[in-house]
């Protein structure tokens, strides 16, 4: 009321009217900052809308690009398998033409390689079957365990399988400490075996290596009485098991049997039960492992060029091999379980040749203890005192 009196009416009159002028500016300014804010909102959202409209449509696209990835390995997987089992049926179409049972050697034979081995020094090779394995790569010995000592084998054997499935399922232990890697999987189990616990491997293991045993004097002549154990184990093929590629067990060694195998039948192994095939003569070249491990075509004149045996085995009989040796067990197209007891000793001038992928079939606890074959020898002796 005193602004009139002090700054006259005139003055107070413009300033009123500048007053409102401001507020009406302020509102028009409040009201098209709602509106700015209102359409940027309304912007926002649209973006937001057509962002989220894009990222749906990506993910489709994106979904389609798996399910077609995903198709494609499925296929490619599936390329990869046929090609696989048509390599495997078409080395077995290759290989059959120079393919021979594997037949005990003939007395004129082994007299001729008792010969040999006194030649070569093995002068604790009496029967010269470690000669036949120094030339040949692998050799079959009959009866080397008795038929009642390979059936109870196998029924302990066949017991373990049961057992260690089930503790490997129930977390128990782990895969590693109970079986080994095999090829050709399905139907197949490399179970590793103990020593001391089982009476019927000891029993087994005396009439192998211990007094008079004939596999024991092939792992003296050929690796030395120092020759330690690299595998104690079963490998066990059910029906509808399927063949394996031809492969050795390690690398190409030059002059000098680094490791010596022994497969024994705990039944009779039949043709239609899948037995190896074994490529001889192949752990002496080096050309034939490149040949191997070549291009197809190459591989395929070589298989087609290599004479192979069959090892067709009756119980109690088995067969001795360097691991440099080609092999491959069989598809299994009976209706029986073939099941090979195996133990493989190395030659300590030999660098442990087991990796990661291929560590040796042993349990872990065994191949800590680096027991050579005259303490195993030891063992079984005085196993049999008690």
């Amino acid at each position: 009321s005193l602004l009139p009196q002090i700054l006259g009416p005139r003055t107070t009159s413009f300033l009123l009217q500048l007053s409102q002028i401001k507020q009406k500016a302020k509102n028009k300014e409040i009201k098209t900052t709602e509106k700015f804010n209102c359409i940027l909102g309304h912007m926002l959202l649209l973006t937001l809308l057509l962002g989220f409209f894009q990222f749906n449509a990506s993910l489709q696209v994106t979904r389609c690009h798996e399910i077609r990835k995903s198709k494609c390995c499925m296929k490619a997987a599936a390329t990869t398998n046929e090609e696989l089992i048509s390599q495997v049926q078409l080395e077995e179409q290759l290989l059959r033409p120079n393919q021979n049972f594997f037949l005990m050697k003939s007395s004129e034979e082994r007299e001729k390689n008792q010969e040999t081995a006194r030649e070569k020094g093995l002068t604790l090779d009496p029967t010269g079957f470690g000669a036949v394995v120094v030339e040949d790569g692998a050799a079959r010995i009959d009866n080397v365990m008795t038929i009642d000592t390979a059936g109870r084998l196998l029924d302990y054997v066949n017991q373990k399988l049961l057992d260690s499935l089930k503790e490997v399922e129930t977390f128990q232990t782990f895969r590693a400490n109970v079986f080994g890697n095999v090829l050709a999987k399905k139907s197949r189990h490399d179970l590793l075996l103990p020593l001391e616990e089982s009476s019927e491997i000891m029993k087994a293991l005396e009439e192998l290596i211990g007094e008079g045993g004939v596999v024991g004097s092939v792992v003296d002549a050929t690796l030395g009485q120092d020759a330690e154990l690299y595998e104690l184990g079963a490998l066990i093929s059910d029906p509808g098991s399927e063949r394996q590629e031809i492969h050795p067990d390690i690398e190409y060694q030059e002059a000098l049997i680094p490791l010596l195998t022994c497969f024994v039948a705990l039944q009779d192994v039949t043709q239609s039960m899948g037995p190896t095939t074994f490529l001889p003569r192949t752990h002496l070249s080096l050309d034939d492992h490149n040949k191997l491990n070549g291009g197809q075509l190459t591989r395929n004149q070589f298989l087609r060029d290599a004479p192979s045996t069959l090892s067709t085995l009756n119980c109690g009989d088995c067969s001795v091999f360097n691991p440099c040796t080609m092999h491959a067990g069989g598809s299994n197209q009976s209706d029986k379980r073939r099941v090979l007891f195996y133990i493989t000793f190395r030659n300590i001038s030999f660098k442990d040749p087991s990796t990661d992928y291929n560590p040796g079939s042993i349990r872990p606890e065994l191949k800590k203890r680096r027991i050579n074959i005259d303490e195993m020898r030891h063992i079984l002796k005085t196993a049999r005192k008690l």
